[in-house]
């Protein structure tokens, strides 16, 4: 189907021409001016939407349904992501747990290795913060430049060889035991210097 659109000259106007007669009847074809064509088709238009599609109901009732599917996996979505993010955080959290043990097993690995190297107490140095080696150092430096003494004796005991002031540190079992050793020991040199 062709349409003739023609112009108007005299009016100014559009004028439309319907479509040749297929049945070739040979009647004239009629003609629209421009303003009659949009009548026709505001008024086409205000029939469509004053009569919904006999479907109507059906499609708004879809549309309806298709909104809370939505709306539903909306939040199974918002779940997800709330699951997915605390996931993330314990793995994080889990993560620094075991690199911080991870760290504590070898810094205890590093102190057996550097008390055993320099021969000083693993405990203590195992208590200094810093760098184990420099400390494992300090700790051998002090050591030798600690005095070394003679024989002490055991409780008191006459005539019974005691233990050097070394061997009995190292068979104290804890640091207080160690201290007291050293002041007894310490208060027996004063007594020996004053009498």
């Amino acid at each position: 189907m062709a349409d003739n659109t023609t112009t108007n000259q005299n009016g100014g106007g559009t004028q439309q021409t319907g479509t040749a007669d297929p049945s070739g009847s040979g009647e004239q074809p009629r003609t629209f001016t421009q303003e009659q064509v949009d009548k026709i088709v505001q008024e086409r238009l205000a029939r469509a939407k004053a009569t919904p599609p006999a479907d109507y109901e059906d499609l708004k009732a879809k549309a309806a349904r298709l909104d809370e599917i939505e709306e539903a996996q909306k939040s199974d979505l918002d779940k997800a992501k709330d699951a997915t993010a605390k996931a993330q955080a314990e793995a994080a959290d889990w993560k620094a747990k075991f690199e911080a043990a991870q760290a504590q097993q070898e810094r205890a690995q590093q102190v057996a290795q550097m008390a055993s190297q320099y021969k000083v107490d693993a405990g203590l140095l195992g208590r200094m913060s810093g760098d184990v080696e420099e400390n494992a150092k300090y700790l051998a430096g002090v050591e030798a430049a600690r005095p070394k003494f003679g024989s002490m004796r055991d409780g008191g005991d006459q005539g019974v060889p005691g233990k050097t002031l070394d061997e009995a540190l190292k068979e104290a079992k804890s640091t207080k035991d160690r201290v007291r050793i050293r002041a007894e020991f310490n208060a027996m040199k004063r007594n020996q210097n004053n009498g």
